[in-house]
């Protein structure tokens, strides 16, 4: 059966049994995998705290005792992303003295400002218009047979 062009062996080659399976239906739909299923649960560790490095200046600390709190309850601040929170709390101050100085709405002030906007984002900080809605934890029995027995 020739498979497109006036050579023999010309053209697109048939897919795969497995190419089919993975990429779905002829055409230029995909297909949706499955995500997990209802038996699989989803553990979340315990946001852990981050305290403010001892070499922050003053009004950085003040930065980050003000949003720590937030990033933290988003899992967004952990001691691997502390170097960029304290980068974003020193922004967040040189964008205070821009902001009061001469340079308020020049070329400076203006850059320091989408700076702190990625950066606030970066850490689930700055509203994103639609609201963040968080799964309700999975009550499970103290006896895993507790779902079997009916007692009234």
């Amino acid at each position: 059966m020739p498979r497109g062009g006036r050579r023999a062996g010309s053209g697109r080659k048939p897919k795969t049994r497995l190419e089919k399976e993975v990429t779905g239906n002829p055409g230029h739909r995909g297909r949706v995998l499955p995500g997990p299923g209802a038996g699989v649960v989803l553990v979340v560790a315990a946001p852990s705290t981050v305290d403010p490095p001892d070499d922050l200046p003053v009004e950085e600390r003040a930065v980050w005792v003000v949003l720590a709190p937030h990033a933290i309850a988003a899992r967004t601040l952990t001691p691997a992303t502390a170097l960029g929170f304290r980068m974003l709390c020193r922004n967040v101050v040189l964008e205070h003295t821009l902001a009061t100085g001469e340079d308020r709405g020049g070329p400076n002030h203006r850059g320091i400002l989408q700076r702190v906007d990625a950066e606030l984002a970066a850490f689930c900080l700055r509203p994103f218009g639609k609201p963040i809605y968080e799964a309700e934890p999975v009550a499970t029995p103290a006896n895993p047979l507790e779902k079997f027995l009916k007692r009234g």
